[in-house]
């Protein structure tokens, strides 16, 4: 069942839990990609700024939900991203 970007999950013990939908996960990948990339040409201290208020964002609206579901996939991604770019910005090689 989907309400307002929660997804609500029913265990075999009866728990019910809410997880954040697919389609906002997606929306929060969209964001960063489009803030975070190696192209981009502004400030890193800008770019880490602006990302932090989508992170911000995003984690306030579905801090009721458990930690590990979304956070720590969207953690992994975000940190890439800003990785990828400060590889690229430093002219390093992997």
């Amino acid at each position: 069942m989907r309400l307002l970007d929660f997804e609500l999950i029913r265990y075999r013990n009866g728990y019910l839990v809410e997880v954040p939908s697919k389609q906002a996960v997606q929306r929060y990948r969209r964001k960063i990609k489009a803030n975070i990339h190696k192209r981009n040409p502004r400030k890193i201290e800008e770019i880490i700024e602006q990302a932090h208020s989508i992170i911000q964002g995003w984690v306030r609206y579905f801090r009721i939900c458990p930690k590990r579901y979304a956070f720590i996939k969207l953690s992994t991604y975000t940190t890439l991203r800003i990785r990828k770019l400060l590889l690229k910005r430093s002219k390093a090689k992997i």
